[in-house]
């Protein structure tokens, strides 16, 4: 069995991308990253930047376009978009709250705060699941000690 996850990883590493192409522009992952880091460092969203990270796969990138559109059917479209790739924000605003809960609890365990005061809402409205005010508080809190000062204003306990 150990053989086989070292064929497999062997065969992963073969098909990376690479960060670079041969005449020294960066990779389309590289390009991913800085559009989802200019997407993600502005507050309101800037919509190009945001479009481009989302055309190239990321996930979160799509449920902040769709944020930053101003027309509802577009963004309610990246919203869906943003869920079939895994992004928890964009399923709780397509309005799919089961799944919202499952990506938003995956992403809030890789400590992303945005997505713990999410989860923290879906929870204290029921929505997706039962009602639960303790798991709530404690996604809620989980989101402030990350850094997200909305939910430290929430939470009761501060």
């Amino acid at each position: 069995m150990a053989a086989l996850g070292l064929i497999a990883c062997r065969d992963r590493s073969q098909h990376r991308e690479p960060t670079e192409r041969g005449d020294g522009q960066p990779g389309r992952g590289q390009r991913m990253l800085a559009e989802a880091k200019a997407c993600a460092d502005s507050d309101p969203p800037p919509l190009d930047h945001c479009t481009a990270a989302c055309d190239l796969h990321h996930s979160n990138s799509c449920a902040r376009a769709g944020d930053a559109t101003g027309d509802r059917a577009a963004a309610q479209a990246l919203y869906r978009r943003a869920c079939d790739g895994g992004s928890g924000l964009g399923c709780a605003a397509a309005g799919l709250d089961v799944e919202a809960r499952f990506y938003l609890r995956v992403h809030c365990e890789q400590k992303h705060a945005p997505s713990c005061a999410a989860l923290a809402r879906l929870f204290q409205e029921g929505r997706g699941g039962a009602a639960d005010p303790g798991a709530a508080a404690t996604f809620r809190r989980q989101a402030c000690l990350l850094g997200e000062r909305a939910a430290c204003a929430e939470d009761p306990s501060r």
